[in-house]
């Protein structure tokens, strides 16, 4: 059964990964610019304005729903009280014990 917190979690979560994904969209951008001889910004704000005023917002947004949903899902992983419960019981779990790569 989830904690009481759960809910409230995945919405802050939701939120967050919507109102951040706009810069990790413009550093990415900057990243893999592909026209060598136009400059690019490096300032993400002007290519999130630049993007917005070319492309329109949904182009700021593709590909978000990935982040979303790895988001959510992973909060649901390790802030799962089974999780919690298994490794507060065996906490060598958390590091390997073989030393050989």
């Amino acid at each position: 059964m989830p904690p009481k917190r759960y809910p409230g979690q995945c919405r802050a979560t939701y939120v967050f990964a919507r109102v951040q994904y706009p810069m990790e969209f413009a550093k990415t951008r900057v990243q893999l610019r592909q026209d060598k001889g136009i400059p690019t910004p490096r300032n993400p704000f002007l290519v999130v304005t630049q993007v917005y005023q070319n492309e329109g917002i949904r182009a700021l947004y593709k590909g978000c729903g990935a982040l979303v949903f790895v988001s959510v899902a992973s909060l649901s992983l390790f802030m799962s009280p089974d999780l919690h419960a298994l490794l507060s019981q065996r906490p060598d779990m958390l590091v390997r014990n073989d030393t050989a790569c």
